[in-house]
């Protein structure tokens, strides 16, 4: 079978949760027999690595000698990363927008997708107009929820830092984000995207029943996001207590809750290290830094690489995901119960779904410190609640099972073609 994975970014540049779902389904894929190719997106300008830091970046521009120039909008570039064949195109000239069909892209599609048997969308984001290739080629779709990002732009944060629960048609995006009338477009052609793919997965059931609660009714079905196995090996717990963030620095994902949590536990045998990038000369990248200042208990340890996650996994007690948002499924959730490392987490999005409290780690108020405080406390007073809570922790889906399933779904849809 041949497969077309289309994603809003990839690596080698981009390596967040849904970058790292493509990849290690592509390659499970890959492995099973399949030909499998990525079709992605790659910014004008993207975050660089300072030489005198190992975890500030800077939003430098690049200019990709690989990249060809197809006319006086879009470029592209093919490679290979890993195993998987990869195509990226990016504008000319650097675009940030909401919208959700881009005609620009449009006239070089044909080309592609009528080589591939699927087309599976895992983040439509720069490449929605794909959906009508896909249909005049007569090609199958099939689309992961890997976000709400269909349903809102922002991801369910208004423009003041404010929990969303939806759009209501756009009319609560002018309202509280300040949007012109250009977003009842992008609502409504979202929309049509999302009715029109043949097959929709969610890999939670937050972001199933986001879409659902706000009126996009159809069957979506849930294929629960897994861990690629290969990966994990057998590892000791520290001798101290290491808790451990591992994410992007940004306001939605809650490290200045963390670190102010961290900071009001006075106890010298405790440690914080943090995995992660943000902008260099970014406000939020200058909070996270002032508040760490001076506790030498916490430590950034810059950005790892996924090929290191056991000897990482090695010196962690304890992983933290202190979201302020809605956050669907973040992967480190399912890599740390991999590992059989307890986790604590913001109660909101997809965390409760994997997260049951007091059992496999803990839950705590979104943005609450001192309610996180008490639960680094708890550990810190009680040295075996580790190893306690370890004994209950059930492992995850392996990524064999998701691509089975997905697999299967591929082969049916191809029969009724």
């Amino acid at each position: 079978m041949r497969i077309l994975f289309v994603t809003h970014q990839f690596f080698p540049l981009h390596h967040t949760g849904t970058e790292r779902v493509t990849l290690d389904i592509s390659k499970q894929l890959q492995r099973m027999g399949h030909q499998v190719t990525v079709l992605t997106y790659e910014p004008s300008s993207v975050l660089k690595s300072e030489n005198n830091s190992n975890f500030l970046y800077s939003g430098t521009g690049t200019e990709d000698p690989d990249f060809k120039k197809l006319n006086e909008n879009i470029k592209r570039k093919d490679y290979l990363y890993e195993s998987i064949p990869v195509i990226s195109f990016r504008h000319t000239k650097s675009i940030l927008g909401f919208e959700i069909f881009d005609s620009t892209i449009e006239p070089f599609l044909t080309e592609i997708l009528q080589n591939f048997d699927i087309v599976h969308f895992t983040h439509p984001m720069r490449f929605c107009s794909a959906l009508k290739t896909c249909k005049e080629l007569h090609i199958p779709t099939v689309l992961t929820l890997t976000d709400v990002w269909l349903l809102c732009p922002r991801g369910l944060v208004t423009s003041d830092m404010e929990i969303c629960d939806g759009p209501d048609e756009g009319k609560n995006c002018m309202e509280l984000c300040h949007y012109d009338k250009n977003i009842l477009t992008r609502y409504k052609d979202a929309k049509y995207f999302f009715d029109n793919i043949d097959l929709v997965f969610s890999g939670s059931k937050f972001a199933r029943n986001s879409y659902l609660e706000n009126g996009w009714k159809r069957e979506i079905h849930l294929n629960t996001f897994s861990v690629d196995f290969s990966f994990v090996k057998n590892v000791e717990d520290p001798k101290e207590l290491v808790f451990v963030f591992m994410g992007t620095f940004g306001w939605h994902k809650g490290l200045h809750v963390l670190i102010e949590a961290f900071r009001s536990v006075k106890n010298e045998s405790i440690r914080l290290k943090i995995f992660g990038r943000g902008e260099k000369n970014n406000p939020y990248t200058d909070t996270i830094t002032s508040l760490a200042k001076d506790d030498k208990r916490i430590e950034f340890c810059g950005v790892f690489e996924y090929e290191n996650i056991a000897k990482i996994m090695n010196d962690v007690s304890v992983v933290v995901i202190p979201s302020n948002y809605k956050e669907n499924f973040p992967l480190v959730m399912q890599l740390a119960l991999a590992f059989k490392k307890p986790v604590i987490a913001s109660d909101t999005g997809g965390h409760p779904e994997v997260i049951q409290d007091g059992i496999n780690g803990f839950l705590f108020e979104p943005g609450n410190v001192a309610n996180l405080s008490k639960l680094i406390q708890k550990f810190a007073d009680n040295r075996n609640l580790v190893n306690n809570i370890k004994k209950s922790i059930k492992l995850p889906p392996r990524i064999e099972q998701e691509a089975f399933n997905y697999e299967q779904a591929y082969y049916e849809m191809l029969k009724t073609k």
